[in-house]
């Protein structure tokens, strides 16, 4: 049995586990693609717990580990690396739920683990051979075991273990290898930093606006970096953010935040901090300036797309055609039960380049237009620094 699978580099694994209790059954299926020691790809198909479809993929290299998990039905998937060697540390790190003999079927000697499990009571086996199959039994006190063999392969087909009031029972197929896709090389995935059901996508009525939207939605899901300066009749204000740090500057106040440590300079009062902060802290900070955080960058800071909130499933997108503002681009509408908006989108990479928003009253009544205009800028001259005339002094301070 442990040879067996050392002879085989890569397959696909349906398999099948059913748990009996007194509370009834439940029934889960796991199709496994593996190409062992390397990359795996692991399906759980729905069930009573989950009824949806849930996808993990795992890879280990020589620079590291990587993990995802990717749910079909919303699109959305997440990532996390790490530095794991083996696809069962890094399994068992990234997924603690998957179970032990799932974990066993990654690496080429993973079956030693049940050998290892059945020895101490190998004299006791009973062995038998019909149709086929070996079928290994042992009954030890209340409990027992089975383990059923191809007889040609020696791959397990079924396992059975029974106690008194549970029992756990294996099926497994075998086939040759599907190829083992990634979540980001999934039509229409994208990258979340955690799974939200707020993030539902809006209905489109044409595939110009199908792919004027996915343009758009596309170039702010999880940025590698994105900068803009938003201008409406009332401020202008200037964001930049990157997976290291978060930076805004406008009239009242300039920040930066990384995590962990937040830099502000009140422009009114010329107090400045420096020093740690949550995420909480920050918005808290932000406002006792009378600024706040742009919407978008805000939605960034917490892992979402500002747009995917925005153009949710209550909302349709049509194409009004292409324009030459600052760059070409492409006009959308979205029409939702809140508001009526015109998007103009860049073509070449989705950034939005204007907003006209109309809100909506809940009698349909519309509200003047507001407009707002977003122009590019580079992650320059982000460092805030305290001024020479500026007061120093704890964050409590700053918000008094």
């Amino acid at each position: 049995m442990v040879e067996a699978q050392m002879r085989i580099k890569e397959e696909r694994i349906n398999a099948t586990v059913e748990t009996f209790t007194e509370g009834g059954i439940l029934k889960t299926t796991q199709i496994l693609d593996v190409n062992r020691g390397h990359e795996a790809r692991l399906q759980f198909q729905p069930d009573k717990l989950k009824p949806f479809v849930e996808v993990y993929y795992y890879q280990v290299g020589s620079s590291g580990s990587i993990a995802s998990a990717y749910r079909p039905e919303s699109g959305q998937y997440t990532v996390s690396e790490g530095q794991e060697k083996t696809l069962p540390s890094l399994v068992k790190s990234a997924t603690p739920v998957v179970d032990d003999f799932i974990v066993g079927l990654l690496i080429p000697e993973g079956m030693a683990a049940l050998r290892d499990r059945l020895m101490p009571d190998m004299k006791g086996w009973q062995i038998s051979k019909k149709n086929g199959l070996v079928t290994l039994s042992l009954k030890k006190n209340k409990a027992s075991s089975v383990v059923v063999l191809d007889q040609k392969t020696y791959r397990p087909v079924k396992m059975n273990f029974e106690n008194p009031g549970s029992a756990i029972l294996w099926n497994f197929k075998y086939a040759a290898i599907k190829p083992i896709k990634a979540p980001h090389d999934e039509k229409g995935a994208y990258l979340v930093a955690q799974f939200d059901a707020l993030l539902a996508k809006a209905r489109t009525t044409s595939t110009a606006a199908k792919t004027g939207l996915d343009n758009l939605l596309s170039c702010y899901d999880q940025p590698s970096s994105l900068g803009y300066t938003v201008t409406t009749d009332k401020e202008s204000t200037k964001v930049f953010y990157n997976r290291q740090y978060a930076y805004q500057s406008d009239a009242l106040a300039e920040w930066k935040y990384d995590g962990k440590t937040l830099s502000l300079y009140n422009k009114t009062t010329k107090k400045f901090y420096s020093g740690p902060a949550s995420q909480e802290d920050v918005i808290t900070a932000v406002a006792s300036t009378g600024s706040r955080i742009e919407t978008g960058l805000r939605s960034l800071i917490q892992g979402r797309n500002p747009y995917r909130l925005m153009l949710n499933s209550y909302t349709n997108v049509s194409s009004k055609g292409n324009t030459t503002a600052s760059e070409p681009a492409e006009v959308l509408f979205a029409d939702s039960p809140f508001a009526d908006m015109k998007i103009t989108v860049a073509r070449k990479d989705g950034f939005v380049l204007k907003i006209e928003s109309t809100p909506k009253t809940q009698s349909g009544d519309k509200l003047p237009t507001s407009v707002s205009t977003f122009q590019r800028n580079t992650g320059e001259n982000t460092q805030v620094s305290s001024p020479a005339s500026a007061s120093k002094g704890n964050l409590a301070d700053l918000l008094r």
